[in-house]
């Protein structure tokens, strides 16, 4: 194995850390399966919050497929729905703030990188609130508003926050399995 063939940059994508998106899978269950659990415990606040991280990762997910002008129009009439879900949560709540900030990021000017700093630092709230699961979902985003492929340093960056938050949720089959994602393919 060269020195070249653990750097190249080509191989260095999201899809490579958490795999390929099942084109007809459901994406971010973890908030619908967070919402069952917290409705299940009568806790319908938690429930409604829950919900709305759902919503705005899927609105995430429409800004960044938007191509055609039918394309942007859905994206519109989502963002009103959505805005609309977040409002009538209570603004005094953390989470809350988090979900404003990633509308507030996809219809600004900051473009991509916008976006995907107000993810991250969800990323980084569910984490501290010990919503692990959560937060893998949202770093996954995150990592999808990169371009490919992705710096070195970004890919180990990203390597070593979702192997955290593997470690942190006890999912070890997939901290090894993140691990050997990271290693060039001649050395898996």
């Amino acid at each position: 194995m060269t020195h070249s063939s653990i750097t190249s940059g080509s191989d260095f994508t999201a899809q490579r850390l958490f795999g390929a998106e099942d084109p007809d899978g459901l994406r971010h269950v973890e908030f619908l399966d967070r919402g069952r659990i917290e409705r299940e415990r009568r806790h319908e606040a938690a429930a409604r919050f829950a919900l709305g991280a759902y919503v705005v990762a899927r609105l995430v997910d429409r800004w960044r497929e938007s191509d055609s002008p039918a394309d942007h129009e859905a994206f519109d009439w989502q963002l009103q729905a959505v805005r609309r879900h977040v409002g009538d949560l209570p603004q005094d709540r953390a989470d809350v703030a988090h979900l404003q900030g990633i509308l507030g990021a996809l219809t600004g000017e900051g473009g991509p990188s916008a976006v995907r700093t107000a993810v991250m630092a969800f990323t980084d709230f569910l984490e501290q609130d010990d919503r692990v699961i959560e937060a893998l979902a949202t770093l996954r985003l995150a990592a999808s508003l990169h371009d490919d492929p992705l710096s070195a340093a970004e890919f180990a960056e990203l390597a070593l926050h979702a192997g955290s938050l593997y470690r942190q949720s006890a999912a070890w089959d997939r901290v090894a399995r993140g691990a050997r994602r990271t290693l060039p393919p001649a050395a898996r």
